[in-house]
């Protein structure tokens, strides 16, 4: 009839209109990138590392400690699983992992190495489907261990891996009294990087006197271009930022930086930024002239009640955690995050490294203008961060108070 025929129409006119809705939902949602997901860790991190340490340097690799962090995720299960995906804000295991490995492969080359190590008890097993996830896909130095008869021994093996892996930057990575002999297994990352200036540094320069967080005044050696250089640079009400390269064979893929933040006030305290990875294209190239400290800063924390203030608690709850696609027996938990990093900064350029081993125990239960050159002396506390250039991933990110 003409009255079925006009309610048909109209059934047919609403699903066209439902699906155009529907795919332009889906055309205007952007993807979750692992850029998106390592910063918007960092930024969490930053959140809470930074007022507890107001008035000294700290620096930490949110490259570093989500990778390990991500790898101890695909042996989660049920809520643990789910947890994790909350507060990192994903939802595929399969994805993260394939994006992890091909970022991990891309920045992998002479002045930037990566590493992964699993050491086992030599009386636990593992899943196959794990070993296929981690510890092939990644190629992860699978070494057996026996913590239950010599966890001191073990422990040992296991900061002599790190030193080599860090250029012996990080040394004795793992305290006394961390392994026992109910440790299972710990799952290490480290990376390591050394790279020179693009910039054209004052090789011998003299000290200035740099304003320290809660007033004090220190003296610092420093640095500074011989001549004004065209850079990266923007500036508002509040801060300024530069971004100073790294010399690089590959700069359109696989170029890096160092971006530095620094507040017009020199009270930093309450003042710390999270880096906007959208502020990064607001920068120009300006001409600088730039004096900066030279500085080597050295860091270490025990991350487990940091992620606990994130949201992240069950992996860390020995009654609780569930890592169902670890180990078929489910009876282990996260004991230790450990995270300790060192950095150089000087005339040449950045050499730095950082590690992060996660323990774990049986449950016992442009365009620009260079008219007019900016003077900028950073004399005062600042922050900065060490870029992939093309994903805008934060590798290592620090606040340089003076110390």
């Amino acid at each position: 009839s003409e009255q079925f025929l006009s309610k048909r129409i109209y059934k047919i006119h609403f699903l066209k209109k439902l699906i155009f809705y529907f795919n332009s939902i889906n055309k205007n949602k952007k993807p979750t990138t692992l850029a998106t997901i390592y910063n918007k860790c960092h930024n969490e991190l930053l959140c809470i590392l930074a007022p507890n340490n107001t008035n000294s340097s700290f620096v930490f690799s949110p490259y570093s400690i989500n990778f390990a962090m991500l790898m101890a995720y695909a042996g989660m299960d049920n809520d643990t699983k789910e947890e994790f995906e909350k507060v990192y804000c994903f939802t595929s295991t399969a994805d993260v992992l394939n994006k992890m490995y091909d970022f991990n492969k891309l920045i992998n080359h002479d002045d930037l190495r990566t590493a992964n190590a699993l050491f086992l008890e030599q009386s636990y097993s593992i899943n196959d489907k794990f070993k296929e996830n981690v510890v092939n896909r990644f190629d992860l130095d699978f070494k057996m261990s026996d913590f239950k008869n010599n966890s001191e021994g073990e422990r040992q093996i296991i900061n002599n891996w790190v030193e080599e892996k860090t250029n012996k930057f990080i040394k004795n990575m793992i305290n006394k009294n961390v392994l026992n002999n109910t440790v299972k297994l710990v799952l290490v990352n480290t990376i390591f990087l050394k790279m020179k200036w693009v910039l054209d540094f004052k090789k011998y320069s003299d000290s200035f006197e740099f304003t320290k967080n809660d007033d004090n005044k220190t003296t610092v050696s420093s640095m500074y271009f011989k001549t004004p250089n065209l850079i990266q640079y923007y500036n508002n009400y509040k801060y300024h930022i530069l971004s100073l390269p790294y010399a690089n064979v590959d700069k359109i893929y696989n170029g890096y930086s160092m971006i530095i933040i620094f507040c017009k006030e020199t009270d930093w305290n309450n003042k710390f930024t999270n880096l906007d990875i959208c502020v990064l294209d607001k920068l120009e190239l300006t001409k600088v002239q730039l004096y900066m400290p030279k500085f080597t800063t050295e860091y270490n924390i025990e991350l487990v009640p940091i992620f606990e203030q994130m949201g992240l608690k069950l992996p860390f709850d020995e009654m609780e955690a569930d890592f169902n696609k670890l180990t078929n027996t489910n009876d282990i938990y996260i004991s230790n995050v450990i995270h300790k990093v060192k950095i150089e900064v000087d005339e040449l350029g950045t050499e730095a490294a950082a590690a992060t081993a996660i323990v774990k125990k049986r449950k016992c239960r442009n365009k620009g203008s260079d008219k007019n050159t900016k003077k900028i002396v950073l004399n005062h506390t600042f922050q900065y961060f060490i870029t992939h250039d093309k994903s805008k991933t934060i590798l290592f990110s620090g606040v340089y108070n003076g110390d």
